[in-house]
């Protein structure tokens, strides 16, 4: 989750990374997405954009979290099951310098798991499993702008 989105990198991995993101949901339809995405206005496009992708896509949710606080730097984790999490862009590195960390230990993936679910729940849902939830896009929207203003 970062606080800008990642459509601009220049960076060959990362671009790689996310073009992957894109496509597995459609091409593996038994595979569950849930995408939280912070919300900020550098990511008002970029929600949008992935809104109208995953549109009917019924394996894809996406909720926007807008965290209480900004005093301390998003975390990124990416989930493959009960064993296995990624924890993404811990820090800020040169390129070629590792930055992820894979954790293995069923309790760390445990307890983050349920940090995962806690921001879930306090996220604005705007995609429900390939519904548009147009209320709460709108209220999510019209909050960004109205930061920006």
């Amino acid at each position: 989750m970062g606080e800008s989105p990642p459509t601009g990198t220049t960076m060959r991995s990362k671009r790689q990374y996310f073009d992957l993101m894109l496509a597995l949901p459609k091409k593996s339809p038994h595979i569950i997405v849930r995408r939280l995405i912070i919300g900020t206005p550098e990511n008002m496009a970029w929600i949008t954009s992935l809104v109208d992708t995953y549109r009917g896509v019924r394996n894809v949710s996406i909720g926007v979290y807008e965290p209480p606080s900004r005093l301390f730097p998003s975390l990124s984790m990416l989930f493959f099951d009960e064993h296995y999490l990624f924890l993404m862009n811990i820090a800020t590195r040169p390129p070629g310098q590792y930055r992820d960390i894979k954790v293995s230990s069923k309790e760390v993936v445990s307890i983050m798991d349920s940090l995962y679910e806690q921001m879930w729940q306090a996220a604005t849902i705007v995609l429900d499993t390939g519904a548009v939830q147009e209320s709460q896009l709108s209220q999510f929207l019209t909050r960004m702008r109205a930061t920006t203003s």
